[in-house]
């Protein structure tokens, strides 16, 4: 039997929820996730266990094993980083706080980092598209 399997799924930021779900039943059935590039999950198999799954997104990290201590005495366990998102899981029962952010501020915070980068993505593909649209009319 193998110890690792690869499941390739083309997930976005925007489907978090639905992301930490899935990821969750992977755990149920003893697949537990070890390593993320894009649409590439990397699990390793394992005894199932429920956890629940939760990310943040974090681009500029001054102190990060400050910042992992942080969920970790909160009982939560550091799973990666990749690109600024942190995958975070937990028991349910041995969790101090059900949610990574308990404040309405930490959640908005968190979003809005996520706006500032996804809104550059998008403008840089809007002036590409632009300027091949530009380039094509041009040659016409």
């Amino acid at each position: 039997m193998k110890n690792r399997k690869v499941v390739w799924k083309a997930l976005t930021a925007l489907q978090e929820e639905y992301e930490a779900k899935w990821l969750a039943e992977m755990s149920l059935e003893g697949w537990h996730l070890i390593k993320y590039s894009p649409f590439r999950y990397t699990f390793e198999k394992g005894q199932p266990k429920e956890y629940v799954y939760k990310f943040d997104y974090q681009t500029q990290l001054k102190d990060k094993e400050s910042y992992i201590q942080i969920f970790e005495d909160a009982g939560w366990e550091y799973i990666l980083e990749y690109m600024g998102w942190q995958f975070f899981r937990c028991e349910p029962d041995n969790v101090i706080t059900p949610e990574l952010f308990t404040d309405d501020e930490s959640r908005i915070a968190k979003y809005l980092r996520l706006i500032r980068i996804l809104g550059s993505v998008y403008i840089m593909i809007i002036l590409i598209s632009v300027g091949i649209v530009f380039i094509l009319i041009m040659t016409i």
